[in-house]
């Protein structure tokens, strides 16, 4: 006995609704290796630079956030870069630490997103839908 309220026809069509808003939000293979290409160019040359050289030997590095660390860049997407730079060779562990702190919250916080909620009843769904 299936408890779901919808009929097969109308998830069927919300799968779908679903799929293609997913398809169209997703970067393509080719945005993304253009992103990280980028990244690595704003990399070298800041590496480079005697400004900053210093910086970079010392664990400073050049980031990506955003929709484009997220694979969700399409084309016109700017590209949000976070460049690190560590004065003076400060200790970078508790920094470090507090990254990956931030980035459980950040996973915490979608996981506890209604998006995420709805992702997740249409997988149940699914699964109730799909015979055995």
């Amino acid at each position: 006995e299936n408890s779901s309220t919808f009929s097969s026809p109308v998830l069927s069509l919300f799968e779908q609704l679903c799929d293609a808003q997913f398809a169209r939000l997703i970067a393509p293979p080719e945005r993304i290796t253009q992103i990280e290409k980028v990244r690595q160019e704003v990399h070298k040359r800041l590496s480079t630079n005697y400004k900053f050289s210093k910086e970079f030997k010392n664990g400073g590095g050049v980031d990506i956030f955003g929709s484009s660390a997220a694979h969700l860049a399409s084309p016109s997407s700017d590209i949000d870069f976070c460049v690190r730079l560590p004065r003076f060779a400060l200790d970078l562990v508790p920094k470090k630490k507090r990254l990956e702190e931030a980035k459980l919250e950040r996973v915490s916080l979608e996981s506890s997103c209604p998006v995420m909620d709805t992702i997740k009843s249409i997988a149940a769904i699914r699964k109730e839908a799909m015979p055995n």
